[in-house]
């Protein structure tokens, strides 16, 4: 690891895993590059990139605010996934990236399309996702509707 990083260490037990996460910093703000995801037995499974040269860039984030992980069952198939927020625009919408964890793979894969949703909730008894959002400051809220469908959103409503 190269000398101008620096390691912030999470344990969580969701699903059993030790996430080393590591960034840089300036005056104002901690720039996340990467997560490297760990085993129980201190095993390097994978390293998930947080600098998105299309997208979004590198996750940067004021030095005020935590580190945006967490950890749910983003697809409802009883594993815990992992989701990076990126970015809480003016009108309250979040943008977030997915990593589903693949229990065949044994690892966390990032999802295109749970990515490109704005503002997504998840309902586990439904297994539904909502999104709510405004698209403008005198616009109405817009409420999106999604379903899994073999591993794919399908759009309900």
């Amino acid at each position: 690891v190269d000398s101008d990083y620096n390691l912030v260490k999470m344990e969580t037990s969701s699903p059993n895993f030790t996430y080393n996460i590591f960034s840089n910093e300036d005056s104002l703000h901690i720039y996340y590059d990467s997560i490297l995801v760990i085993d129980a037995n201190g095993h390097n499974i994978q390293s998930i990139s947080l600098n998105d040269n299309n997208e979004w860039g590198r996750l940067k984030i004021s030095k005020q605010e935590e580190f945006p992980i967490y950890f749910e069952d983003y697809n409802f198939d009883g594993f815990k996934d992992l989701s990076v927020t990126r970015q809480i625009s003016q009108m309250a919408n979040i943008f977030s990236s997915y990593w589903l964890f693949d229990s065949k793979q044994g690892e966390f894969i990032y999802n295109d399309q749970l990515s490109s949703l704005n503002s997504p909730s998840f309902d586990s008894l439904k297994k539904e996702i909502t999104c709510s959002y405004k698209s403008g400051v005198n616009e109405p809220v817009v409420e999106e509707i999604y379903k899994w469908a073999n591993n794919k959103l399908v759009h309900l409503k």
